[in-house]
């Protein structure tokens, strides 16, 4: 009704500069012409009453300031816990979302898919060939090796019966005659022999081997058909062969004489000369064979650096050639070597039955003395010996060479 402006107050305003309004003023910046008399006490406003109001303006602003904070935080816990609902709601979404997606992928890979069912189908039917294929070398293995030396192990530990045959007695005798001085000198002969024999044989197939790799293919083929076509024949009738071409009555001896070299037939058979002859020729292409797979991977351009070098062929071979053709040696090394210990046929045509080695002592034990438990025993041993060296060679080469 006084038409005195009001002044809003802002949250956290100080009123405290508020001065008292004066009509006066205002109406004489209005209107210069017009007169303004104070009539009235009421027209007056003091400075006390403006201060009053003034505190109430600014009471009445903080208490609508706290409630205003009330209510943002009562709004700000509100939306948490909306917030954390929803959240919840969210993960527990997830995690059944995650599980039907795992459980759904699951059954995906345990169903067959529509490639893999003819797959499997193939492989079925590719089942029955392999074993029309593998059954019958795993069974000739099971019944012709497995089980025979199986066998052979249990009779090494049974008791000789009385007249000959196995009594089911356990018993350690047979293992105890080995170290007999006896046996000891047969098998240490018998060691000899087989070292010879592959000495010899490495000689003899070494250059062989590597002039064999020298040559064209075709020529290369023939040869190797020579050195097979041997197996193709009995190794005793060849055996028996070579025993009529070198009697006192046969080829060699004949042709000798009838050409006045010698006078009297020469004493070629029934030695240790001819077991070893005849164990160089059955054995010779156990080592040719390995020798020429080794050498034939020899790489020739380390040969002719080693030339450039001002090296000699002589001091090449020892340096390069032979360092790389070490897994074909000790390839053929054991084809002949271990053969050789129990290749008691050899000695029987060759020797004449005079001379006595492994493979004799254990033919003799099974078919003339009956005494099965110690031929047993000594097969055991010569068993025993041939994993050993097998285990040595597969420390410095591949086993597969030796197929």
């Amino acid at each position: 009704e006084l038409g005195i402006p009001v002044k809003f107050i802002g949250v956290g305003e100080q009123i405290d500069d508020l001065q008292p309004f004066n009509p006066r003023a205002f109406a004489d910046g209005l209107f210069e012409k017009i007169d303004y008399n104070e009539e009235d006490e009421k027209d007056e406003i003091s400075q006390e009453d403006v201060a009053s109001d003034g505190q109430i303006i600014q009471a009445a602003g903080s208490q609508q300031i706290g409630h205003t904070d009330k209510d943002e935080q009562s709004g700000k816990d509100e939306d948490k816990k909306e917030e954390g609902k929803v959240k919840a709601d969210d993960d527990a979404a997830d995690e059944s979302g995650a599980h039907g997606l795992e459980q759904s992928e699951k059954d995906i890979e345990d169903a067959p898919s529509d490639a893999e069912k003819p797959k499997k189908k193939k492989e079925k039917k590719n089942t029955l060939p392999i074993l029309c294929m593998v059954g019958p070398t795993s069974l000739w293995l099971l019944f012709f090796l497995l089980i025979p030396l199986i066998y052979v192990v249990v009779i090494s530990f049974m008791t000789k019966g009385a007249y000959g045959g196995v009594v089911g007695k356990f018993s350690i005798d047979s293992y105890k005659k080995i170290f007999d001085p006896l046996y000891l000198t047969v098998m240490w002969k018998s060691v000899v022999m087989a070292f010879e024999t592959s000495v010899i044989c490495l000689i003899i197939s070494y250059p062989f081997a590597y002039m064999l790799c020298k040559v064209p293919d075709k020529i290369r083929g023939m040869l190797t058909l020579l050195i097979m076509l041997p197996f193709w024949v009995n190794g005793l009738i060849r055996l028996n062969g070579w025993s009529n071409i070198l009697r006192d009555s046969g080829f060699v001896n004949t042709l000798l004489m009838k050409i006045g070299i010698i006078d009297q037939p020469i004493q070629m058979m029934y030695s240790e000369g001819a077991v070893l002859f005849g164990m160089v020729y059955t054995f010779f292409p156990f080592m040719v064979l390995p020798l020429q797979s080794s050498i034939s991977k020899l790489d020739h351009s380390l040969v002719e650096a080693s030339y450039d070098l001002g090296a000699r062929k002589i001091k090449t071979f020892i340096r390069v050639i032979l360092p790389m053709t070490l897994p074909g040696i000790f390839a053929g090394t054991i084809q002949v070597f271990i053969p050789s210990l129990g290749a008691f046929f050899i000695s029987d045509v060759m020797g004449g039955g005079s001379a006595a080695y492994l493979g004799n002592l254990i033919q003799n034990q099974f078919l003339v003395a009956r005494n099965w438990p110690l031929g047993a025993a000594f097969s055991v041993l010569l068993i025993i010996f041939t994993l050993v060296v097998l285990m040595a060679y597969s420390k410095v080469g591949d086993l597969d060479d030796l197929a």
